[in-house]
C-alpha cells in the first residue's frame, strides 16, 4: 500500500510535469536502469560547503517505476522486482526528496505513522527512534500492518538538513504471515544498501 503522504507528493509532482518523453525512449532508459546496478544519491545538507548525501543502492532484479528522466525533478522514486507491476508487487523500495521545504525528518516520519494508523489502528511498530547532530537529523519507523487482509511490513529511514529532506522505504507484502524474516530483510536492507556519505565540496 502505497500511504497516503506519498500518493499526494506523487500526484501533486504528476501535476506539476510539462514535459511529455516519448514512449521508445522511456523503454530504453528503463532498460539501462534495470540492467545497471545502481546507486541513487539524495541531498541531506549542501549548505554551508556540506556535501552530506543519502546514498541508497538499488538491488538487483528491480525496475522503476518512474522514468529515469523525470527522476531529478521527481519527490518520489520507486522500485519494484522486474516481472511484477505497479498494482501487484511483492516488495517496492521508495526513495522521497523533499528539496528546499526545510521539512524535518520527524515531522516526515510523524506524518507517515499517523497515516497508517489512520489505516490500520491495529498496526505493530517495530521499530521507532530519532537522532541529530551538527549537520543532519535523522529519523526511523518500522511497522507492520494490515492491508486488504494482507500483512505489509515497512521501514524507512529520513534525513534532513537546513533545507532538504530525503528517506528511503521498504516495503514487503507478507501474504505467507512470515513477518519476522520480513522485518530482518528490511533492517538488513536499511544497514546495508542505505548510508549517509560526506563528499567534501
Amino acid at each position: 500500500m502505497k500511504n497516503f503522504f506519498l500518493s499526494l507528493l506523487l500526484c501533486v509532482n504528476a501535476a506539476c510535469m510539462a514535459e511529455v518523453t516519448l514512449q521508445n525512449s522511456v523503454a530504453a532508459l528503463l532498460k539501462e536502469v534495470e540492467d545497471k546496478k545502481l546507486t541513487v544519491l539524495l541531498p541531506i545538507n549542501w549548505v554551508d560547503g556540506n556535501n552530506i548525501n543519502l546514498s541508497v543502492s538499488i538491488p538487483e532484479g528491480f525496475k522503476p517505476l518512474q522514468p529515469p528522466s523525470d527522476w531529478e525533478n521527481a519527490m518520489i522514486i520507486e522500485f519494484i522486482p522486474k516481472a511484477e507491476t505497479a498494482d501487484e508487487w511483492s516488495e517496492i523500495i521508495t526513495l522521497l526528496k523533499i528539496v528546499g521545504k526545510k521539512v524535518p525528518a520527524s515531522f516526515l516520519t510523524d506524518m507517515l505513522k499517523s497515516g497508517f494508523k489512520n489505516s490500520d489502528p491495529n498496526l505493530t511498530i517495530w521499530l521507532e527512534g530519532q537522532d541529530k547532530n551538527s549537520n543532519y537529523e535523522i529519523s526511523n519507523l518500522g511497522l507492520s500492518y494490515r492491508n486488504n487482509g494482507v500483512l505489509e511490513v515497512f521501514g524507512s529511514e529520513n534525513y534532513s538538513g537546513p533545507v532538504d529532506c530525503v528517506g528511503v522505504q521498504y516495503t514487503i507484502r507478507s501474504k505467507n504471515g512470515e513477518e519476522k524474516l520480513a522485518i530482518e530483510k528490511i533492517k538488513n536492507f536499511l544497514k546495508t544498501n542505505a548510508q549517509v556519505v560526506n563528499a567534501k565540496k
